[in-house]
This record gives C-alpha cells, sequence and structure tokens, in this order.
C-alpha cells in the first residue's frame, strides 16, 4: 500500500495512540511532549513519499517515529546536560506532591521506570506495551525475534528493581 501526504488525516487518526505513547514515554513534560509529538507528526508527514510498502504501514510509522523520538531524547539530553540529572531528580518529588490516586502513582511510576531505561529498551517495552508480538517488535527495531526476548526480559528485570527500589513490591 502506498501512502502520500493526502493520508495524513487518516494516518494521525489511526496512529494517535501510537504518537501518544512515544511522545510520553520519551519526554519529562508537557512542553517537551507537545513539541515530540508535533515533531513526530512532522517527520511522518515528510517521510510518507518514501513509503514503498515493503512493510506494513504500522510498522512503518512506528519506526519513523521511534526515530523521531530518540532523535529528540538525544538532543534534548545534551541541552539539559548542563542539569546534571537535575529533572530526573525533581520528578518522583513532583508526582508525589500531585493529589492522585493509587493508580495513577503506579502509572506515573511505570513510565518514570520506563524512562530509565536506554532508549533502545525504551522502545522495546513501548512496543510489547502496545501489543505488538515479538516477530513485529523485530521488524520494527531491526532485530532478531530470539533477541527481542532476551532483550524484553533484561528490561523488565531492570523496570521492577526500578520500581522495588521506588518502595513498591510490584505495579
Amino acid at each position: 500500500m502506498r501512502m502520500d501526504t493526502s493520508d495524513i488525516k487518516a494516518i494521525v487518526k489511526e496512529f494517535h495512540p501510537i504518537f501518544f505513547k512515544i511522545s510520553k514515554s520519551y519526554t519529562r513534560d508537557a512542553a517537551d511532549f507537545d513539541d515530540l509529538y508535533q515533531e513526530v507528526l512532522i517527520q511522518v508527514w515528510r517521510s510518507l513519499k518514501n513509503f514503498r510498502g515493503d512493510s506494513r504501514s504500522s510498522t512503518w510509522v512506528y519506526r519513523v517515529a521511534l526515530n523521531t523520538a530518540m532523535t529528540f531524547h538525544r538532543d534534548r539530553k545534551r541541552k539539559y546536560r548542563l542539569f546534571s540529572g537535575e529533572e530526573i531528580e525533581r520528578l518522583p518529588e513532583r508526582i508525589e506532591h500531585q493529589d492522585t490516586s493509587d493508580q495513577e502513582e503506579k502509572l506515573a511510576l511505570m513510565y518514570r521506570s520506563i524512562q530509565q531505561l536506554p532508549q533502545a529498551d525504551r522502545a522495546l517495552i513501548l512496543l510489547q506495551l502496545e501489543g505488538k508480538s515479538f516477530q513485529e517488535i523485530a521488524e520494527i527495531l531491526g532485530i532478531s525475534v530470539s533477541n527481542v526476548g532476551v532483550k524484553l526480559m533484561r528490561s523488565r528485570k531492570k523496570i521492577q528493581t526500578y520500581i522495588q527500589k521506588s518502595g513498591y513490591e510490584r505495579v
């Protein structure tokens, strides 16, 4: 299936949940979220002419969105390096002071733990949370199916360790 720029409305409507989850997982605040979400939309739109139909459109969209998020995150990391992790350290305080239910607090903790992962591991977890099969994840990220399983297991252990350090047994 070929896609062109006239398809952008349908693409945004169909893939909004993907764009939202990826943008949420790669940003720390609302302003960065908005910037990244917009950048993802722009990159998908710009790249439509390059979609050859060799893979499913969802695989292609994931790839563009993840690459955009990783680039955005890397660029922001350079920009905020002067703060030496100050923003990350303050994030738990901001979450704790909010009036949230236990479920919302656990969700926030889960997002924080995912943000602690290296970019490649974060992409794996996001794709799994989206319900993608190991085969689909392998296609999107360009790795083997067996490597997906190994990396997901390691990433889940890292998340669990972070959650336990935060005072929860399990989320």
